[in-house]
């Protein structure tokens, strides 16, 4: 029997994971349909004051404009990136009661690429193994060795600055050019080395350059608008439907494999389907989960798409956060970089034991930009960012009564701190006075907490593992139940790791999107 096709595999999301996709896939020789919610980018779209740059403009906080009342709390939020951020009016969400969850989101082509700062760190194998270590959860299917050809592939195009420093919990890693430290940030990596005996290390960032790639226009190569869309665009092998709001994905009659993706113009609210040989959805932990979940079916479906296992919207993770804010005494003119530009800043790694032997399960770090603009005064800025442990009831369901602007059901989002990132956060908040002192840093008020979701690092929700009766994909995020059908963006992790995952979810795009070529040319339709 002869099946008509659209294309042999569509894409879902424009953001970090689905430029990669698309990039790696086309150069792969496979014709790629991308669905993107939002609208085909304009040059003047691209703020003109790039807030990536060093010296580039700051505003004061924008006035509430009662549409972004959930965006307005990022501190990237300015008046001339609000296009780049969800109406949240249109784009409404549940989180669980008493445990507030901030869903910070970006429905613009790109994605959050586009506001990424770009902080680019690998996990190192203790992560990988972590479970094994400790006994908590599930150890990932993947090791740090299966990743590291992908890692050098990424980091190469994305041309990062830093320095190799040969810590084993931060892998060294593929670095263009050296890293711009603030007299502030080299005083502090002396006061690191002579107070505990460790290493404060330079930041590892990607380019925020603009990029050579034809069709890039403005946007920085740290996005995915200035970066690998433009180079799978080049290859003829790649076209983006925008304003398609994915709704659902439908099977075969046997329930066996994917067979259409339908999707709602933003615009018009004209509904359509596209058939494709494979689907790989890259829309974010969250929206990719409401996809699978607005997907069920009587038959083999009925808790959602490929949730046999019962581990799809399962495992939410955020990364366990706390924030200092002050300022430090600095010669430093106004070139230098803001907070919010690309800086490198500095990594003080699995940090946890400067206020003592932790009494909690797994690690964090500490991030400082000293010396640079932070608005209201401010000139420092200290972040403690740590790993949240598995727990099955933080999780995405949807909402039987509640529904967005296109009538598809709203997430309900719920991710509460347990005792062990509680633990984790008094502890954070310890050691970010002491990181504070090291620095000659007035700070302005106490440390303080971050709610779930204000890292936006969300991840863990359709989690891969070694058995299907455990996990959602396996170590290539390819569904177990489907095997036509991939999860590569955030949702398919394990566990959370202390790294920033940005990184780490582009190498594991690139990974799953190799492997889905060539299971794709080797798969009979």
């Amino acid at each position: 029997m002869k099946h008509e096709f659209d294309t042999e595999i569509v894409v879902v999301g424009s953001g970090a994971t689905g430029g990669w996709a698309c990039k790696t896939l086309v150069e792969a020789g496979i014709d790629v349909i991308l669905l993107e919610a939002g609208a085909q980018p304009r040059a003047q779209d691209c703020p003109a004051d790039w807030w990536y740059e060093p010296g580039s403009r700051l505003e004061s906080a924008p006035s509430p404009n009662g549409r972004q009342f959930v965006q307005q709390t990022e501190p990237a939020y300015r008046t001339s990136n609000s296009h780049l951020w969800v109406d949240d009016v249109e784009n409404p969400y549940l989180s669980g009661d008493g445990s507030p969850f901030v869903w910070l989101r970006s429905r613009s082509a790109g994605g959050r690429s586009n506001l990424w700062a770009g902080q680019s760190w690998r996990i190192s194998e203790r992560e990988f193994a972590a479970p094994d270590l400790d006994g908590f959860g599930m150890r990932w299917p993947v090791r740090y060795t299966d990743l590291a050809a992908d890692y050098d592939e990424v980091e190469r195009f994305h041309a990062l600055s830093g320095s190799r420093d040969g810590i084993a919990e931060i892998p060294d890693q593929i670095v263009h050019s050296a890293a711009v430290l603030s007299d502030a940030e080299r005083g502090l990596v002396q006061a690191v080395q002579q107070r505990w005996g460790r290493k404060a290390i330079a930041g590892r960032v990607a380019s925020s350059e603009r990029c050579e790639f034809p069709g890039a226009g403005k946007w920085p190569r740290s996005s995915s608008l200035g970066s690998t869309l433009p180079a799978a665009l080049a290859s003829g092998r790649l076209k983006i439907v925008y304003n398609a709001v994915v709704s659902h994905i439908d099977t075969d009659q046997a329930g066996a494999r994917v067979e259409t993706v339908g999707y709602i113009d933003a615009a018009t609210g004209r509904e359509s389907r596209i058939r494709a040989k494979a689907v790989m959805l890259c829309a974010s932990t969250v929206e990719s989960t409401r996809i699978l979940l607005n997907s069920r079916s009587p038959r083999r479906h009925a808790e959602g798409l490929g949730n046999s296992s019962g581990a799809l919207g399962r495992f939410l993770m955020d990364h366990t956060a706390s924030f200092a804010v002050g300022s430090v005494p600095t010669g430093g003119g106004s070139d230098e970089s803001t907070f919010h530009a690309g800086a490198n800043g500095l990594l003080l790694p699995r940090f946890e034991r400067a206020c003592g032997r932790p009494d909690f399960l797994r690690s964090y770090s500490v991030w400082a930009a000293l010396g640079r603009p932070a608005g209201n005064g401010a000139n420092a800025l200290l972040v403690a960012v740590g790993e949240m442990l598995p727990y099955a009831d933080n999780r995405i369901t949807l909402d039987p009564a509640k529904v967005d602007r296109w009538g598809l059901p709203v997430p309900r989002i719920e991710c509460s701190l347990r005792d062990n990132e509680k633990r984790m956060q008094a502890h954070q908040k310890s050691t970010l006075v002491e990181v504070a002192r090291a620095a000659g840093m007035t700070l302005a008020l106490p440390p303080v907490g971050g709610l779930p979701g204000s890292m936006i690092h969300e991840v863990g929700t359709a989690r891969m593992g070694k058995e299907a009766a455990s996990s959602f994909c396996n170590a290539y995020a390819q569904s177990w139940d489907l095997p036509n059908l991939f999860v590569p963006d955030g949702a398919c992790w394990t566990t959370s790791a202390f790294q920033n995952p940005t990184l780490t979810m582009m190498a594991l795009a690139r990974r799953s999107s190799s492997y889905a070529a060539r299971w794709l040319r080797s798969t009979a339709y």
